[in-house]
């Protein structure tokens, strides 16, 4: 062996091997990104199914995953994990979360202990929302669309506060088939045009109120039902919000850090309620009403936020701290740490960028 192999080996005992699966989409890159700020030696593994994702990812391998059917794909995987000396598995599309933990008996030595059983439960919005609103007396109302079609004067009722009802797919991200309504008609005309020309069904649908105060979006990680680090911020500017029907794309240009201790009880109160000893990653829409009540919109559960790197730039890496946690047992707590007022701001072509509230050009 020369010496250069030598070194090389001895450089990669010391590392840290990470396979990520969705490597190419913005959520992928933004979680190597977090991982690269918080580990000295890091070495990620990329698998997406895209090939022009994969090819413009920041991952230090690229692999093409493709496969014809789902026993494949876990065998590949596998392969995957042992060639590449793996330590730990993580995904972050939803897909993708979904298929570790219907595989849970074959991966568990590679991912964190999330559970199946929860991820389905939060992944049902109509579920979350009705739990929510029964066991934290929110007046917040939701119903299955089918509901709205057998009894039109629950749209009346939902419609009341502000004059408009949220329609919106029950499972799904990136604000998929929502839409703000007046009328009825309007709505059924909405699902209507998803079921013919996407291939969703009626009973795919909810509808809900419609609230047009302030957006967040609450990071946390648990650990054996003890919160060990959580950040919120608010949505300030969304990318192509002007071009969307709905006013929004659920992923923020311009973002910025709050502290705001309601917005942190209803985050927690969201979780415990679905997940009374909560223990993972869960990430937390919410909005205000009309009455400035904060109001738990989703629960994105065993995986990050696309702007991860933000609150990881600003000393709050929870990416790192899952990886910790699950190589040593224990992570920094790092929460509700942030008080200072920092904006992250978007761009298609440029790279993301950190000022202070105080530093912004003044009008």
């Amino acid at each position: 062996m020369s010496t250069s192999d030598t070194l090389k080996e001895i450089y990669h005992s010391y590392m840290t091997n990470v396979l990520l699966l969705g490597a190419g989409g913005n959520a992928g890159i933004n979680f190597i990104k977090s991982l690269r700020l918080g580990a000295k030696y890091i070495y990620v593994v990329g698998c997406d199914l895209d090939k022009y994702n994969l090819a413009s990812c920041n991952s230090d391998k690229k692999i093409l995953l493709k496969y014809d059917n789902e026993d494949e794909k876990v065998l590949k995987i596998l392969d995957i994990l042992q060639a590449e000396n793996i330590d730990y598995l993580h995904a972050q599309p939803d897909s993708e979360v979904q298929f570790l933990l219907k595989h849970k008996d074959v991966f568990k030595k590679y991912i964190f202990n999330h559970s199946l059983d929860m991820w389905e439960k939060f992944a049902n919005k109509l579920y979350c929302q009705q739990e929510w609103n029964k066991k934290l007396h929110l007046g917040f109302l939701s119903y299955p669309f089918s509901a709205i079609k057998t009894e039109r004067k629950l749209f009346r009722r939902i419609l009341k506060p502000s004059g408009k009802v949220w329609v919106r797919a029950i499972r799904g991200a990136g604000s998929r088939a929502a839409l703000p309504v007046k009328t009825y008609e309007q709505a059924l005309h909405w699902v209507q045009y998803w079921v013919e020309m996407k291939g969703l069904q009626e009973d795919d649908f909810m509808i809900s109120e419609y609230l047009d105060g302030t957006e967040y979006a609450v990071q946390t990680l648990w650990i054996d039902g003890k919160v060990v680090q959580s950040q919120a911020r608010e949505r300030v500017v969304y990318f192509f919000g002007n071009l969307m029907p709905s006013g929004q794309s659920s992923t923020p240009a311009v973002a910025k850090t709050v502290d705001e201790k309601d917005v942190y009880r209803g985050t927690y109160d969201s979780i415990m309620t679905i997940d009374p000893k909560p223990h993972g990653i869960y990430c937390v829409d919410l909005k205000r009403n009309s009455q400035n009540k904060v109001i738990p919109m989703e629960v994105n559960y065993g995986r990050f936020f696309t702007t991860s790197n933000f609150f990881a730039n600003i000393d709050v890496n929870t990416p790192q701290a899952v990886l910790d946690y699950f190589q040593n047992g224990k992570c920094i707590e790092a929460v509700e740490k942030i008080d200072t007022e920092y904006y992250w701001i978007r761009g298609l072509d440029k790279e993301p960028f950190l000022v202070q509230g105080k530093n912004l050009p003044k009008n």
